[in-house]
């Protein structure tokens, strides 16, 4: 069974997977959420969203988000900003992401 456990940033497991992340570890800004991803009572990693910043124009245009609906479009938006796994198994990847989707 896989969870999704809400932590602080500050988590020394989470801050531990962090920093062996292949993209160096320069903190955090803006609104943010992070969760260590539990298989079988076992930490496996962890995964990140953020809020959207307001104007990127690729993502504007792939979302067909313009001037009047951003305001409501964009919070439906998640940056990801860390997704780590530890453990590497057939379509962990992909499972992971669906239970954070939801």
């Amino acid at each position: 069974m896989i969870k999704l456990i809400l932590c602080k940033r500050t988590n020394p497991v989470y801050q531990d997977i962090r920093n062996r992340h292949y993209i160096e570890n320069r903190g955090t800004h803006g609104q943010q959420l992070h969760y260590l991803i539990i298989k079988d009572d076992t930490t496996i990693g962890i995964i990140s969203g953020a809020s959207s910043v307001w104007s990127v124009k690729s993502r504007d245009e792939f979302f067909e988000l313009t001037k009047e609906n951003k305001p409501k479009g964009l919070p439906s938006i998640i940056n990801n900003t860390v997704f780590r796994l530890e453990l590497h198994e057939k379509n962990l990847a992909t499972r992971i992401l669906a239970l954070w989707r939801k």
